[in-house]
């Protein structure tokens, strides 16, 4: 199911470009060879938060999980891409991967959202349309199909609204009072399943932690975990805290996923459970009789389970 990366590339361009048709055809390709329609927008997703970083901060390019032509083609496009257009592609983009995800239609959802990023791509955004009505001058009607371009040839006596450009912003919402903070990998992921519980067994089951700070977590992937997994992750975080979260694959093998710490504590305290005198005594007067909860004296549970106890005895 993945993604030949240069391969991505070129859809951008062609979408971008305006340029539907080959777009379809470039996505097509890609899905014949195997390739996921929803990996293929989430790496397109993921070169657009790239371009829009290096225009930003040029330095993003130093990441040396980026090879030579994505580097150069990353800084191509933040040279001609305007902040608005960018911008517009990832909210698009964005609102397209959930489209997909849900769609018993995968490839056929796919079509559409790149069809609507190729018409948008000739659209002026809301900041031109307010700088030409102040300066006098009359808008021109959205582009009439693929290839109609930026200086306003393909222009038809009727125009047709072909796109539904998102809100010109790109920055993520703004941090409400009291929002969660995470401060380790496992409260991300506990977060997470607020928002997703399928999401987060994913996450428990094939990521292993590398790194962890505030709005950034590295990770290794583990077994046969989706390739969009990480943006996936990132992206339900932002929805959770109201702020910009970047999860990226590191080239380090992490340490032990979420489930294997679990298992590997549920295992140290059955152990030490059995260890103990009067449980070993209790399993000799009881000849198969094993140990199915460890409860502490101290919990909720503890104290409910001595009371009725005590109910009994009375």
């Amino acid at each position: 199911g993945l993604a030949d990366r240069g391969r991505v590339i070129d859809l951008f361009e062609a979408v971008m470009g305006g340029d539907a048709a080959q777009a379809l055809d470039e996505l097509k390709s890609q899905y014949e060879a195997g390739a996921d329609p929803l990996v293929i927008l989430a790496d397109m997703a993921e070169f657009v938060h790239l371009v829009t970083r290096v225009k930003v901060v040029e330095t993003s390019l130093d990441d040396p999980s980026l090879s030579e032509v994505e580097r150069e083609r990353a800084r191509g496009f933040a040279a001609r891409l305007d902040m608005a257009t960018l911008a517009r592609a990832w909210q698009m983009l964005s609102k397209g991967l959930g489209e997909v995800e849900a769609s018993a239609r995968p490839l056929a959802a796919a079509d559409m959202v790149l069809v609507r990023l190729a018409y948008a791509a000739n659209l002026p955004t809301p900041g031109d349309i307010i700088r030409r009505l102040e300066g006098g001058e009359t808008p021109d009607p959205a582009p009439q199909g693929p290839g109609a371009g930026r200086s306003g040839t393909g222009k038809s006596d009727k125009p047709v609204p072909v796109a539904d450009p998102a809100p010109e912003s790109a920055s993520p919402a703004a941090p409400w009072e009291d929002a969660p903070d995470p401060k380790s990998f496992a409260e991300a992921a506990a977060l997470v399943g607020d928002f997703d519980i399928r999401l987060a067994h994913i996450v428990e089951t094939s990521l292993r932690p590398v790194k962890f700070a505030p709005g950034r977590i590295e990770v290794a992937l583990a077994g046969t975990a989706p390739r969009d997994l990480a943006f996936r992750f990132g992206r339900t975080l932002e929805r959770a805290t109201g702020r910009k979260w970047v999860v990226s694959i590191a080239a380090d093998s992490g340490g032990r996923t979420l489930r294997e710490e679990r298992d590997e504590a549920a295992t140290r305290r059955e152990k030490a459970a059995a260890a103990l005198p009067v449980v070993q005594a209790v399993m000799e007067r009881f000849p198969g009789a094993r140990i199915v909860d460890i409860r502490e004296p101290d919990t909720p549970e503890a104290a409910t389970a001595e009371e009725a106890g005590a109910g009994k005895k009375a």
